[in-house]
Order: C-alpha cells, then sequence, then structure tokens
C-alpha cells in the first residue's frame, strides 16, 4: 500500500471537469494522470488530479458519477471511456454478511468482515484489509470476506493480488458463482486500467508487491521498523516465527503485539515457501505497535527438504536456526503462525528463565474449527520427566511454548535444521532441541498455561488427545 493511501482523503475520488477545455485535451491528460495514480494505490494524487477543492465523492471507495464539463452539459469530449474506466472501481459495493442464524466461527468470521467494511467505507483502508485477512483466516468458506478482500486489493490498484487472492478463494469455495464472476470482472478491468508504460516505470511498487517480487527468486531482508532496531541495544525478547504465508500468520503476530509487561519485542518472519498472499506481511508489517520491530527474511527459496532444500526438517528447515542467530536479542521465543499467546507469555517467560538457561509454559488445547481454547495441555507438553512421553523421549515442551538465552544455549541452535535419527517424517527437530535442553542446560516452568495450540485432526496424537479430553469433561471424542 501507498503511504499515501491513508485517512487524510477518505480514499474518496470524486472529480469534476474544471480542468477541461473544450477539445478535451488536458482532460485526456487530466485522465491519464489521475488514472496511473489510482491504480497505483496513490489515492491523494488521483484526487488531486481530478477534483476540485471543493467537489469530493460522497464516501470513501467511491467515483462521483457526476462528472461534468465547464459548461455543465455532461462528460467533455475525449474524457467518458476513461472516467468511465475509473467509475468501474466503484460498481461494487462491499459486503456485509446478515446476522441471524451464523453461530461459532461464521459468526466470529462475519463480525470480522463487517468490521470490515465499516472500516473500508470510513476510508481506514490498512486496518479495513486486516479485518477482511482476519475474517478469511476464521473462515475461509465466507465469500464476502473473500470478496471484499479481493474488492480491497483492487481499489488500490492492485490487479495482480486481487487476482490471485481472488483464485485461491475459488479454489476453496469451488461452487461459488459469485468469486468466479468476480474474477472474470478484475480479469476485465486488468486490461481496461493497464497504466501507461512511463507511469509503470515511475510509479512506486506497493511494500505488499514489493515483498512478493523480491520473495520470487532473491534475498529479501525488510524491517519497516529499521530506525526501531538501530535504536534499541538489545530487545526485551525475540520471537522468531517460521511462516508459508498462511491467513493465520495474522492472528499469531497480533498475539505478540499485544504483549504486556514487556519493552520492547522483535519479531522475526522467515518465509519457507510461500504459498499465501505476500499482503498479509505488509498487513502485520503496518499494525505493528511502536514497542514492537518486525523484519522480514525471505532467501527466495526454502531451505528444507521438503520443498527442494537440503536441510532434513521439513517444518521449516534452516529457519528457526537463522533466525535465531539473526535476533537482536539474547531471549529468543518460537511461534508457528497458526498458534497465538496470552498477554502475559513473554513477561512471564522471561521472570522464569532468570536464574536459568531456558524456560517454558504450560499450552492450552485449541480446537481447530471453532477456535475454542478446550483444555489444559497436562499430559504432553510438561517438561522434562513427566508427561505420557517420559519413557521414549524423557518428557517434551512445544516449541510454542519455549524461550531460550540463546548466548547459554547457542549450541542447540542447529539442531532445530536436525530431526531426530532415525525419523523418516522430519517434524523432529523440536525433540532434538528438547533432548539437549533438558540434559546439557538448566531449565525452569512458568507454570502457567499462557501458549495456545491449534490441533491438527491429521496428527496421529489427535484421536488420543480428544479421547483424554473426553475423560476430562466436557470434549466429546
Amino acid at each position: 500500500m501507498s503511504e499515501k493511501s491513508g485517512n487524510q482523503t477518505g480514499l474518496g475520488c470524486g472529480a469534476d471537469d474544471s480542468s477541461v477545455d473544450g477539445n478535451g485535451g488536458q482532460g485526456n491528460a487530466a485522465d491519464t494522470a489521475a488514472l496511473s495514480e489510482l491504480v497505483t494505490g496513490r489515492w491523494e494524487p488521483a484526487v488531486q488530479a481530478t477534483a476540485s477543492s471543493d467537489h469530493r465523492a460522497s464516501t470513501p471507495f467511491a467515483v462521483d458519477n457526476s462528472l461534468t464539463s465547464k459548461s455543465g452539459s455532461g462528460l467533455a469530449p475525449g474524457r467518458g471511456r476513461r472516467s468511465r474506466e475509473i467509475e468501474q472501481l466503484s460498481e461494487r459495493p462491499f459486503r456485509t454478511v446478515p446476522g441471524g442464524a451464523a453461530s461459532g466461527l461464521r459468526s466470529a468470521a462475519s463480525l470480522k468482515n463487517n468490521r470490515g467494511v465499516k472500516l473500508a467505507n470510513d476510508g481506514r483502508v490498512r486496518l479495513a484489509m486486516a479485518a477482511f485477512h482476519a475474517a478469511v483466516a476464521l473462515n475461509t468458506r465466507l465469500v464476502e470476506a473473500h470478496h471484499n478482500l479481493v474488492l480491497g486489493y483492487a481499489l488500490q490498484g492492485r490487479w495482480e493480488a486481487a487476482s490471485q487472492v481472488c483464485q485461491k478463494a475459488i479454489n476453496v469455495n469451488p461452487g461459488s458463482k459469485e468469486l468466479v464472476e468476480l474474477l472474470h470482472w478484475l480479469q476485465t478491468q486488468q486490461g481496461l486500467m493497464r497504466r501507461p508504460a512511463a507511469a509503470a516505470q515511475t510509479s512506486p511498487m506497493s511494500p505488499g508487491d514489493k515483498l512478493a517480487a523480491m520473495g520470487s527468486g532473491s534475498v529479501f531482508i525488510r524491517s519497516p521498523s529499521r530506525s526501531k532496531v538501530q535504536a534499541i541495544a538489545h530487545f526485551d525478547a525475540a520471537v522468531v516465527m517460521p511462516t508459508m504465508l498462511r491467513p493465520t500468520i495474522i492472528n499469531a503476530a497480533r498475539s505478540v503485539f499485544a504483549q504486556e509487561g514487556i519493552e520492547s519485542v522483535q519479531i522475526l518472519i522467515g518465509v519457507d515457501k510461500a504459498i499465501g498472499d505476500y499482503g498479509i506481511l505488509e498487513e502485520i508489517m503496518h499494525q505493528a505497535p511502536e514497542h514492537c520491530a518486525v523484519s522480514v527474511i525471505d532467501l527466495g527459496y526454502s531451505t528444507s527438504v521438503r520443498h527442494g532444500g537440503f536441510h532434513a526438517a521439513r517444518d521449516g528447515g534452516a529457519l528457526r536456526t537463522i533466525l535465531s542467530y539473526a535476533a537482536k536479542s539474547r531471549y529468543v521465543a518460537y511461534l508457528d503462525d497458526d498458534n497465538w499467546w496470552a498477554k502475559d507469555h513473554l513477561a512471564s517467560l522471561r521472570e522464569a528463565i532468570q536464574g536459568f538457561e531456558w524456560a517454558y509454559s504450560k499450552r492450552w488445547f485449541v480446537d481447530p474449527d471453532r477456535l475454542i481454547p478446550l483444555a489444559v495441555d497436562d499430559w504432553e507438553s510438561v517438561g522434562p520427566g513427566g508427561g505420557i512421553f517420559k519413557e521414549r523421549f524423557g518428557g517434551f515442551v512445544d516449541p510454542n511454548t519455549l524461550m531460550v538465552d540463546k548466548v547459554a544455549c547457542e549450541a542447540v541452535l542447529p539442531l532445530w535444521c536436525v530431526p531426530l535419527r532415525g525419523d523418516s517424517s522430519g517434524l523432529t527437530a523440536d525433540r532434538s532441541v528438547f533432548n539437549f535442553l533438558r540434559n546439557q542446560r538448566k531449565g525452569n516452568a512458568t507454570n502457567q498455561p499462557t501458549s495456545f495450540y491449534k490441533m491438527n485432526p491429521t496428527d496421529p496424537l489427535h484421536p488420543q488427545r480428544l479421547q483424554t479430553m473426553s475423560k476430562l469433561g466436557g470434549v466429546k471424542a
């Protein structure tokens, strides 16, 4: 998104024809300039190029239809085609989800979606896009949220991103005629709104488009918080987040932003293989609060054997190792892109690690569909010498509950790349890390369940977990 697409303009793009002369010569030039600004998301210059100071669109994300010539007799000669192309952007309103029968996850997604519509209509585009992303993450079947997310990208002139998001939405909702028709509309408009070559060379790319372009084949390190990172000698904690750009990373990042009792946090996001939309990272970087600095590292390829790399860990390859070394904090915590933390997670870990070399919290098991915490895990991730893994592995600690002093535990960092010997799944590097920590370093527990782990129905342990929770009461196996 352009830095100029903020609240000042309301993202409205109304216009009169006060700059058009009788033969339409200036009109063509003005329209071309406005169109160039519009398709690159630079709304304020577009308004300046097409509107008089006393004539603006009445609603955000809208284009005034009452374009008149100097004489007030309708569209000036030579202006009509470009004006109609711009007006195509406002022919599709954002869609709310009616209340009533919806419940559970769909209801939560609907609330996010409807909140996004209100934000969009207030001209708060960044927050609106974040709400639409969250709605899709909560319920991939919510067509209205997909529609609004796609329309939001289109209204910023990001046609390629809009088309990609729309195609993915169709893949998830193959029976949606609305999304198929929306994709056709996008493809049609992309042809109509093709920006002039000169504008294409001079107009700046949005951060999300830069991320996507750079991520396609070269090393890319981006930190919008560069001055913040440079100003802080050492962060109170660093958070390592490998990702494949699943939409759920927004909620994971927000749980880090919401941390209390800790003054500064560095968040290092490493892209393994991008299967999602790079625009998600743009939203995260723009939402980062003052006490958080976000850095995104995309090598342009995966380091995991799962996606053609060399490292045996199939859940991120060497990313956790690389990001741990890169962290500008002695204390490093780990968070997967589909899990999240309670507000006191980092602060409680920092307190527990004092006088020790690593620390861990307890965790909640979370329903994967409703995203509701079901039970505190008192039988798997319980630390050294306990739980159902006591005999086989000497216990277990989920990486999402872990914090290490990376100076005292530097020898453990390469083990994030190394699954257990004889493991064909490639998903046990966390056991290698835990095995080293429990035998070689002093650890301490917070004894507080501040990590939320979303269960995976395909996990071989899933049926056993449900049975155990059923015995504890309240959860049907």
